[in-house]
């Protein structure tokens, strides 16, 4: 399965031709800023480039960083900007492996990843992933269970099996709120204010799997990956970067799920 192209919007703000960390790095007590960052060099074989007594650039065979001492006019910093850049995808891997494994402890006390390039790009991927496998999760939902009990699908297939109602509450939050919800907008149905977990309890609900999803279903690994997919629609949701194997199965997963829900579609 290819990558899911981005949106032109989003494509666009994505620089392919280099890749990037950033940091807050905090300095050893008893360190300055040069001697901390000439000492880095020194580990990771980077030449200086430019030295001043708050900016700082060197370059080496795989990466090159940027430092910028983080002043304040309150207390003594010992806090720095540290970036760094790769031409290649690969190179920013290995280097942020070997910062993270060699660099704290011996050069900074401390390193706070505060960007990743590759991650911000990975996390919008699979966010329309994710989209597409949730939204198709709910049409399923919606077409099988009204071909079985009409216009009283939701309350008799769905909701009476849903004992948190908190979806209720952010519903009528979210409607009731004209900065989020102008008069003339559209009012979503109460299947869009369910997570994960509750798409996977309408469809493992004893009739309802034996009526219908059972026959869509046939894996049922499937079904019970759901609950991994809102482990990572939670941790994209507040913006940590997912790892490659989180997006590699979420691949596979989007891959499967989706190639079900067309079949049963084309049932319908």
């Amino acid at each position: 399965m290819d990558f899911t192209p981005l949106p032109q919007h989003l494509s666009n703000n994505i620089d392919n031709t280099r890749y990037s960390l950033e940091y807050l790095a905090i300095i050893m007590d008893n360190k300055s800023f040069d001697d901390t960052l000439r000492d880095f060099c020194t580990k990771f074989y980077l030449s200086i480039e430019e030295s001043e007594s708050d900016y700082f650039t060197a370059s080496g065979n795989d990466f090159t960083i940027e430092a910028k001492f983080v002043s304040s006019s309150l207390n003594p910093s010992t806090s720095v900007l540290l970036k760094v850049f790769t031409d290649v995808e690969y190179d920013l891997q290995t280097a942020k492996e070997l910062l993270e494994e060699q660099a704290i402890g011996t050069i900074f006390m401390e390193l706070v990843l505060l960007r990743d390039s590759i991650g911000e790009r990975r996390n919008q991927e699979a966010y329309i992933l994710l989209n597409e496998i949730e939204n198709m999760l709910r049409k399923l939902i919606a077409l099988r269970t009204a071909c079985l009990s009409g216009n009283t699908w939701w309350n008799d297939r769905a909701d009476t099996h849903l004992t948190d109602k908190r979806y209720l509450r952010r519903r009528h939050d979210e409607i009731n709120d004209l900065e989020i919800t102008g008069r003339d907008d559209q009012k979503h149905h109460e299947i869009f204010y369910i997570d994960f977990s509750s798409l996977k309890i309408i469809i493992q609900e004893e009739n309802n799997w034996k009526d219908v999803f059972a026959h869509d279903f046939k894996v049922l690994r499937n079904l019970d990956r759901l609950e991994f997919l809102k482990k990572l629609r939670n941790k994209i949701a507040h913006n940590r970067f997912l790892s490659q194997r989180n997006f590699d199965e979420l691949r596979q997963i989007h891959s499967h799920i989706v190639h079900m829900c067309r079949r049963a579609f084309g049932e319908i």
